[in-house]
């Protein structure tokens, strides 16, 4: 969860498990059903959600994987937020600032052997790259604000770790690049290799 702009504030959750006015996130089981409600401090309002929320009243949101939700408080205008991963959780980050940081949220995650392929949202056009421990690096690019498929492959290391332990924990470490330049914006992605699946 994350906050942006020139103002402050703070969001909770219902059920419990997010509380904050900065950078916060909370794991809740899958399928939750969460509400997040944002309180602005004296002298600030609230401006608005993104992310997985928009408009200005509760944000509810149905968990089926990882969310993401910004929030922003102003004095009187606006910017927006930037996103973290884990199971399914919201991610909350709160920085406030004058500069606008981009979103990226994580979709479906499909697995097959050594192979996974990997949907993102991204914030623009730009390139989308992976990395990892026991992982081939991997790149993709985007022409637009939207949804692209990342392709993931165990390397050669990682490959022999899989059939040698029959499950690899793979940390994955995701890194958009804005086409038109500014900050890159990192995201961390743990996934579940197993053994035994088509290949």
């Amino acid at each position: 969860m994350s906050t942006k702009g020139a103002g402050s504030g703070g969001i909770t959750s219902s059920p419990a498990g997010i509380e904050c006015g900065a950078s916060c996130s909370s794991g809740f089981d899958q399928g939750a059903k969460v509400t997040l409600s944002a309180e602005p401090s004296p002298g600030s309002e609230f401006a608005g959600w993104s992310g997985a929320c928009s408009g200005t009243g509760a944000c509810r949101v149905t968990l089926s994987a990882d969310t993401a939700v910004g929030a922003r408080f102003e004095p009187i205008p606006r910017p927006t937020p930037i996103d973290r991963s884990g199971t399914p959780r919201i991610l909350v980050n709160s920085d406030p600032g004058p500069t606008e940081g981009p979103v990226l949220v994580l979709g479906a995650l499909r697995l097959k052997g050594t192979k996974a392929t990997l949907q993102v949202t991204v914030p623009g056009p730009g390139s989308l790259s992976a990395s990892g421990n026991g992982l081939a690096p991997a790149k993709v690019g985007a022409k637009r604000v939207g949804t692209v498929t990342l392709p993931l492959t165990l390397d050669k290391a990682g490959k022999r770790a899989l059939a040698r332990k029959g499950r690899l924990a793979v940390k994955v470490h995701l890194t958009f690049k804005p086409s038109g330049g500014g900050a890159p914006v990192r995201l961390v992605k743990t996934i579940h290799f197993k053994s035994g699946s088509k290949k």
